[in-house]
C-alpha cells in the first residue's frame, strides 16, 4: 500500500473564504433550479474569477430554465457552489497538474488518483493528522429503507454538540424512499448538524457471484457519466450540494475510472473502518457504515460508540491530511 499526503485547509478558515467570494450579488443559484429543469450538463476544469475577484475551479456548466449555472469549487475550502454563469469574470482551461501546483484542491486530486490503482479501496481513508473521525454513511439501492435509529441518534447527539457527517448518496435510493430523502434534507435546518453529499453512483449495480472486474461499475452496459453526473444533477435538482467526493460501489474501482473521475474533477474516497465488516476505527478514521437497512452490524456497533465515548466528528472539509 502506497502513502498519499495532501493538505487541505482548515474548515474553520473557508467560512471567511467564501463570504469574501460570494458576498456579492452573485450568491447561491440553487433556488433558480426546479426540479427535472437541468439540461446541457457538462464537465469542465477550468480556473476562474468571480466579480469579488476571487478564483474558484469550474467543474460544471448547466442550463436550468432561462438561467445559465455554473458549479464552482473553492480550491481552499473545497466548498462548492452553484451560481449564474455571468458572475464569472474570466476563465481559461487549466489541468490537474497545474490545479495541484498551486492550490490543495488540486493536490487532492492528484493525490487521490495516484499508481498502484488498487482495486479495492483506493483513494483516501484516513488522515495522518485529524484528531476525530469522518462519519461517512452509504445510501445504497435497498430493499428496506433507512436505519432510523442510527439517523435519530445523530438528531440526538446534536442537541448537545456539532455533529458532521457525510451521505455517500444514489440516484436509485432517492427514487426508492423520496421521503427518507427529505427526512435527510430536513436534517440540514439543524444548525449543530453538517451533513455532505458524497457521490455514490446513480444506480449501484451489483450481482452476487461475479468477479469485480465484471461487477459493480464494471458490469455489462454501465455509462459511467450517466452513473456519475445523474446523481449531481438529482441533488442539484433538490437544491442540494453535491461535494467533490466520489466513493466507488463496493469500493471496487481501476486506473482508468480514477483517472477519468479526477479529469471530472472528482476526488476517490475510500474507507480504513468499515465497521460491518469488524474493522476498527482510530484517530483520522474514514468510518464506513450503510444507513439503508442492509448493515445492521455497521449500524449497532456505531450506535455502540455513540454510548462508550464522545466523538470528535470531522466534517469532509475540514480534514487536514489523509493518507492510504
Amino acid at each position: 500500500m502506497s502513502f498519499r499526503a495532501f493538505f487541505v485547509i482548515l474548515f474553520t478558515s473557508s467560512t471567511l473564504l467564501l463570504s469574501s467570494a460570494f458576498a456579492d450579488s452573485c450568491g447561491s443559484a440553487l433556488d433558480l433550479v426546479q426540479k427535472s429543469s437541468i439540461q446541457n450538463y457538462q464537465p469542465f476544469l477550468q480556473i476562474c474569477e468571480t466579480a469579488s475577484s476571487q478564483e474558484v475551479i469550474l467543474t460544471r456548466k448547466m442550463r436550468s430554465g432561462s438561467h445559465d449555472l455554473a458549479f464552482i469549487v473553492d480550491p481552499s475550502s473545497l466548498k462548492t457552489q452553484l451560481i449564474e454563469q455571468q458572475c464569472l469574470q474570466s476563465c481559461r482551461n487549466t489541468s490537474v497538474e497545474e490545479l495541484s501546483s498551486q492550490t490543495r484542491y488540486g493536490q487532492m486530486l492528484e493525490e487521490s488518483s495516484k499508481a498502484p490503482f488498487l482495486t479495492e479501496n483506493d483513494g483516501l481513508n484516513q488522515s495522518t493528522i485529524n484528531k476525530g473521525v469522518l462519519l461517512t454513511v452509504d445510501m445504497c439501492p435497498s430493499r428496506k429503507n433507512m436505519d432510523t435509529d442510527f439517523f435519530s441518534a445523530i438528531e440526538s447527539k446534536a442537541q448537545s454538540q456539532k455533529v458532521s457527517f457525510a451521505v455517500a448518496i444514489t440516484d436509485r435510493w432517492i427514487s426508492q424512499f423520496p421521503d427518507s430523502f427529505q427526512k435527510l434534507k430536513n436534517m440540514q435546518k439543524n444548525k449543530n448538524i453538517e451533513l455532505s453529499w458524497i457521490n455514490h453512483s446513480a444506480t449501484h449495480p451489483y450481482k452476487k457471484g461475479l468477479k469485480f472486474s465484471e461487477n459493480f461499475l464494471f458490469s455489462k452496459n454501465v455509462d459511467m457519466e450517466q452513473e456519475v453526473f445523474t446523481t449531481e444533477i438529482r441533488l442539484l435538482e433538490n437544491q442540494q450540494l453535491p461535494s467533490v467526493f466520489f466513493r466507488f460501489p463496493g469500493l471496487v474501482s481501476d486506473r482508468h475510472w480514477m483517472l477519468k473521475l479526477r479529469e471530472w474533477g472528482l476526488v476517490t474516497l475510500g474507507s480504513n473502518a468499515w465497521l460491518a465488516k469488524g474493522e476498527k476505527h482510530g484517530s483520522g478514521s474514514v468510518i464506513l457504515i450503510h444507513g439503508n437497512g442492509n448493515e445492521r452490524r455497521g449500524v449497532q456497533e456505531i450506535l455502540r460508540l455513540f454510548e462508550q465515548r464522545p466523538l470528535i466528528w470531522d466534517s469532509l472539509e475540514s480534514l487536514e491530511s489523509f493518507w492510504n
